[in-house]
């Protein structure tokens, strides 16, 4: 409770709520939440975890979107365009939303892509996305053999990556979100106040 007290009185006003008692304990701060739902996120769709976020979105009205999917491989497109359209049928108002990868994760990870272009203009085409979103750390990676890192923000295309994004968004009219961090997590370190500007 004292932790989403203290994100609202640091001016958010939307988290990811992984359970009921953070849909209510958001709700009771007027916080709005995207819904987290391991039956949902990440799977494919099935009609009885479709019934059961259904079921929360209408009894607590701070839920105003669902996670469908984090940084998704183009194989997982289908079954994010089926999600979305079994969620708008039963929640037109509400967000269907799904974070991508960044452009050197694609191009470099991804098996069979090998430029961004291809990769989100499919993702559009085959989803009907509600938002573009995507999350890029740029510098604020340490160094370790287990993690993608980059050097500086040029190395790590995170002004490319916003351009693309802007570009897209403008010629598709889709709003679109960029994530970069802002709390220690993992192997990340503290970003400072410079990093946050």
């Amino acid at each position: 409770p004292d932790q989403i007290r203290l994100y609202k009185e640091a001016q958010f006003t939307l988290m990811i709520a992984a359970s009921e008692k953070e849909v209510r304990l958001a709700q009771e701060q007027n916080l709005a939440t995207l819904l987290y739902n391991p039956k949902m996120a990440h799977q494919p769709f099935t009609d009885g975890a479709l019934n059961e976020v259904s079921s929360m979105a209408k009894r607590y009205k701070n839920i105003v979107g669902f996670q469908v999917w984090d940084e998704p491989s183009p194989d997982r497109f289908p079954d994010i365009a089926r999600w979305t359209r079994e969620l708008h049928k039963v929640h037109p108002n509400h967000l269907a939303w799904i974070n991508l990868h960044p452009v050197k994760i694609v191009e470099e990870e991804l098996p069979g892509v090998t430029t961004y272009a291809p990769y989100l203009d499919d993702f559009i085409a085959q989803t009907g996305p509600d938002v573009l979103s995507y999350d890029n750390y740029g510098s604020l990676r340490e160094s370790n053999d287990d993690i993608f890192f980059y050097k500086d923000f040029e190395e790590s295309y995170v002004f490319y990556n916003m351009a693309f994004f802007r570009d897209r968004s403008l010629q598709h009219g889709i709003p679109f979100w960029g994530f970069a961090i802002s709390s220690p997590h993992w192997t990340y370190f503290t970003p400072s106040e410079a990093d946050l500007r």
